[in-house]
């Protein structure tokens, strides 16, 4: 009934199907014991054509090329990261001293219920009473999470030993793997044959290169993010703009979450001061940066990763409504293994 050979590639994408989503489901199950080695292997990699050039054009031994990549591309990620701490717990800090005293949001939640009471005069007091103070209880419990969540942030960026055994771990991971990420591959190769390890070289260098597209392509659009934020902040004067750029930022990795979470309780406590404009102007910039996102991020992928836009925009999708942020990092990465394996004739 089917051709021989389309049977023949059914079955193989079928067993490519199953052995993807095992390995998947295993990565992600046992990521958090894994994160120093996984970031070892993601800095190994975008290290190494540093280390070829120091080996190859510069002549210097293995192991001094390896210490050398490694001090200077941790160097360089926590010199970003010592500003960025610094420059945040200042600010969540001098949050945390102004939370306690939102009793000034007080008189305009007042303010509002009086003016309601005024266009509906035949609202019974005891109800209008019971808003004023359920709104109150709002508000007051918002910022009472706020500022244990700033509590707990700021405890964990200066408290847990993890962190340090994680930097420590990685570190010396890194070095090994940039010492060493050519050994492992040819022991690796040796079970091949030669037409074998001609597709593993393949199949290696073609998933480097797509995993380095895709940390490229999110980075960027993170990147994006913050500094559209960052902006739009600074132009309406909004308070602790840094905190709440890397807050958007890191929020824009989980669609469930976004940037609305914190764009619309921003215009909201504006609405309540009475600020309109910057309300206004805040509801105006989270457009503006969900818009940019929602036309790049399909052609970023796809123009990195070499994938059809339409087939990455209907991963992006289907994969957050079924599963949220994993689901999306499935249907993707499902389709850049397979063009691979398609690549190199396997499947």
């Amino acid at each position: 009934m089917f051709d021989k050979n389309f049977l023949i590639r059914a079955k193989r994408t079928s067993i490519f199907i199953l052995i993807y989503t095992a390995l998947f489901a295993l990565f992600f199950g046992t990521l958090n014991l894994t994160v120093p080695f996984v970031l070892a292997i993601i800095i190994a990699l975008i290290n190494r054509p540093f280390n070829e050039f120091l080996i190859k054009k510069l002549k210097l031994p293995p192991a001094v090329s390896s210490i050398l990549t490694t001090i200077v591309s941790f160097t360089v990620v926590f010199s970003f990261l010592i500003v960025a701490i610094v420059n945040i717990s200042a600010e969540i800090k001098d949050l945390l001293l102004k939370i306690p005293n939102v009793d000034y949001l007080y008189p305009y939640i007042q303010s509002i219920v009086v003016r309601l009471q005024e266009h509906i005069e035949s609202v019974d007091p005891t109800i209008i009473s019971n808003i004023q103070s359920s709104l109150t209880r709002v508000f007051s419990s918002t910022f009472n999470i706020i500022q244990m969540l700033l509590n707990k942030i700021l405890a964990l960026v200066f408290t847990l030993p993890s962190i340090f055994m994680i930097i420590v771990i990685t570190f010396i991971a890194t070095y090994f793997l940039n010492l060493d990420l050519l050994k492992f591959e040819n022991k690796i190769t040796n079970i091949f044959s030669e037409e074998g390890k001609r597709k593993f070289s393949e199949f290696s260098h073609e998933s480097s290169k797509m995993l380095l597209g895709y940390v490229k392509s999110y980075s960027i659009l993170l990147s994006m993010t913050f500094f559209e934020s960052l902006i739009g902040f600074s132009i309406f004067r909004v308070n602790y703009a840094l905190l709440l750029s890397f807050l958007c930022a890191f929020l824009d990795i989980f669609p469930i979450l976004g940037i609305g979470t914190v764009f619309f309780p921003l215009a909201i406590y504006y609405v309540i001061i009475k600020n309109y404009f910057t309300a206004l102007g805040l509801i105006i910039v989270y457009i503006l940066i969900t818009a940019v996102r929602q036309i790049v991020e399909p052609k970023l992928i796809s123009s990195n990763l070499d994938l059809n836009p339409v087939m990455v925009l209907a991963a992006i999708f289907i994969g957050i409504k079924a599963y949220g942020f994993l689901g999306m990092l499935y249907l993707i990465f499902l389709m850049v293994f397979y063009k691979i394996l398609r690549k190199i004739d396997v499947i």
